[in-house]
């Protein structure tokens, strides 16, 4: 059987290190489409539009404005979703999901699961930060307003450029918080039918070839102590015939 090494699971000592072991995490490709057509959509408005800068720097505003109360409020919808999660699933099954190895990823069931719930954290952390600058520094008369007009005083493209290449970060950024939104209920609802499901593939075992030692050691994981007790007697006499 598999040997459960505690120490793996405090291998990372930094956010910054569970964003960089994401990476290998699998890319939703209705997330992905979504996104790449937002942004394109948003790079084809701002290079042929014949709008001042300030409009587009009002609309970066407002879409900062926005996209901090987005994410404020749901921060504590994801908190509150993960939770849900921790709370109800067995520590007996965090213990398996710890040594069984996801195939696609190479990670363990157990991290696999934790690092697609922290990524959205990461994201709307992340996002909701941006937000929150973008609405400090770029305020009329702000910090940022002012560095923009000393670096760019001679020319209008220079301020161009950067509110339109603002307005399509922010816009598709925004878009993709919210579709990655859609995965992380998704994930919330996967995992809580994976209790449920790895008990009935205990149960389907006993019908199975497996040594009566195999069938006691996934019991112990997965059954509460009046099943784990009736199915020691089952195979006890299974093991006579």
């Amino acid at each position: 059987m598999d040997e459960f090494d505690p120490k793996t699971l405090t291998e990372e000592k930094s956010l910054s290190q569970i964003a960089w072991r994401c990476r290998v995490l699998p890319w939703n490709w209705f997330n992905v489409t979504v996104t790449v057509c937002t942004a394109l959509a948003a790079i084809l408005y701002a290079s042929f539009s014949n709008r001042p800068h300030s409009s587009f720097a009002d609309w970066d505003r407002l879409i900062a404005s926005n996209g901090f109360a987005l994410g404020a409020q749901v921060l504590g919808f994801l908190i509150a979703g993960f939770t849900i999660f921790a709370t109800l699933t067995k520590p007996s099954l965090f213990r398996r999901m710890a040594v069984k190895i996801h195939k696609q990823t190479g990670l363990t069931y157990l991290k696999y699961n934790f690092y697609a719930f922290v990524q959205v954290f990461i994201h709307y952390i992340t996002f909701t930060i941006a937000s929150l600058l973008v609405v400090l520094l770029g305020t009329p008369k702000g910090p940022g307003s002012e560095v923009l007009e000393y670096v760019c005083s001679n020319t209008d493209s220079g301020k161009s450029f950067v509110s339109r290449f603002i307005f399509c970060l922010m816009l598709t950024w925004f878009i993709y918080v919210l579709v990655l939104l859609k995965s992380f209920v998704f994930n919330i609802y996967h995992v809580l039918k994976d209790a449920p499901r790895f008990q009935a593939a205990v149960a389907t075992y006993i019908f199975a070839g497996l040594r009566r030692e195999e069938l006691l050691w996934l019991s112990s994981y997965w059954l509460p102590a009046p099943a784990r007790v009736d199915w020691s007697k089952r195979l006890a006499v299974r093991s006579r015939d």
